[in-house]
């Protein structure tokens, strides 16, 4: 590790220690690996594989200041979509309801009626950063006793007149036969530079189903890492899309961990990635027993001079025999300097799988684009129908109506329009 790189680093962790009080759910063993992994480690660079294409760099360039919690935190504006439940984040720190719907449970994770949490013993860099410097963490219960098809709303927000680096984890828990839609919406507001490290756990309990929306669109001064890591128990089915419409620096981890017979898990991403934004996916399919069942489907479309990142691992373990994985990766560049990084990966172990993968990378057709023309369609009215094709293919597959509007009127009204 360079100088430089630890010298920036260090910059980093002053601003952090500045704030910084005893994390109350983190065992001290697990801590003090954690603050090793710090001082010793720094922020991944290019030479790291997997942040070959990611410039976390950018994020030590950033003038952050300590984190002020003394204002009084605005209640956001109400949403256009209806939950069951509205939750309100601001700079790492959960608005908790007065009142809770039956069957829905809410704790700090130092709270003795919060389910113990396995951290990771050998964690990452920023996983590190999230564990030993968390502004606070939360667990959501989904109980035997919640009603059917609970709809759950969760925004995340950042705030301040200086740049700021929130790091913040939540654990969403649902019980045997329960069916949830949860979504998740992170924006930025104030205009200042927002840092966000965000780890996530979401565990599917046997029969439990999660359908999960990510929404991501903090704008150009937002840079987002944001780590999601899934437990499928046995007949678990969790359905997720991630949009992405506005971050200066995006990486988003998604891991699915196929715990049970039967289980299966459905990741699909679409992301609009304007000039001088870099936006990273990296999803890692985890089939440990048998039976189960994977699908991937990522699109972006790529604005000159920005920058798309795709890497997806399919791992199939000795035992999981019957697996079926399959893994799709398309991205339509829109300018000579738009630039879109794929690796698909197959890490199969079991000899009676079905396993396969596809990418695909180029500029808009030109004969689709010729034959709207010759229908009298002026040439950028071409290129939007052939944007909005391309989008909405994957949007339409969302299985809510009401998310699927709304996120074609964001399609329209901030890339389309």
């Amino acid at each position: 590790m360079s100088l430089t790189v630890l010298d920036s680093s260090q910059r980093l962790t002053d601003v952090l220690q500045n704030e910084h009080r005893k994390v109350m759910y983190v065992q001290d063993s697990i801590l003090s690996t954690c603050l090793q992994v710090i001082s010793h480690d720094g922020l991944p660079t290019a030479k790291n594989e997997w942040y070959k294409y990611c410039p976390l760099a950018q994020l030590l360039r950033i003038p952050l200041t300590e984190l002020r919690q003394e204002f009084k935190a605005p209640i956001l504006d109400a949403t256009a979509l209806r939950s069951d439940l509205e939750l309100h984040i601001l700079n790492g720190i959960l608005q908790i309801p007065n009142a809770l719907p039956e069957g829905i449970a809410i704790y700090n994770f130092s709270d003795p009626l919060a389910t113990p949490l396995n951290l990771n013993t050998n964690p990452s860099y920023l996983e590190a950063l999230n564990i030993a410097y968390a502004h606070d963490a939360y667990q959501i219960h989904i109980l035997p006793n919640a009603p059917e098809n609970v709809r759950i709303h969760v925004r995340f927000a950042q705030e301040g007149q200086s740049s700021t680096w929130v790091n913040t984890r939540l654990q969403l828990h649902i019980a045997s036969g329960k069916r949830i839609q949860c979504v998740e919406e992170f924006c930025s507001i104030q205009g200042a530079h927002a840092v966000l490290n965000y780890f996530s756990d979401y565990i599917l309990h046997n029969n439990a189903e999660l359908h999960h929306t990510i929404i991501q669109e903090s704008g150009a001064q937002g840079y987002h890492i944001q780590h999601r890591n899934v437990i499928l128990n046995e007949q678990a089915n969790y359905q997720a899309l991630t949009f992405v419409a506005g971050v200066s620096l995006g990486r988003f981890d998604h891991v699915l961990c196929f715990k049970g017979h039967s289980a299966s898990g459905t990741l699909r991403g679409l992301s609009l990635v304007n000039p001088q934004e870099c936006i990273d996916h990296h999803t890692r399919m985890q089939h440990e027993v048998a039976h189960t069942q994977s699908n991937q489907m990522y699109k972006s479309l790529v604005a000159n001079k920005g920058t798309a990142v795709f890497n997806g691992v399919i791992h199939v373990l000795p035992h999981a025999q019957k697996t079926d994985a399959y893994q799709s990766s398309k991205n339509m560049l829109l300018g000579e300097d738009a630039q879109c990084f794929t690796k698909p990966q197959l890490e199969i172990f079991a000899n009676d799988v079905k396993c396969s993968h596809g990418t695909s990378t180029g500029h808009m057709d030109p004969q689709a684009l010729f034959y709207l023309q010759s229908r009298g369609i002026g040439k950028k009215e071409a290129q939007r129908l052939l944007q909005d094709a391309f989008a909405l293919e994957l949007i339409r597959q969302h299985d809510a109506t009401e998310i699927a509007d709304y996120l074609e009127h964001k399609l329209n009204s901030q890339w389309l329009q």
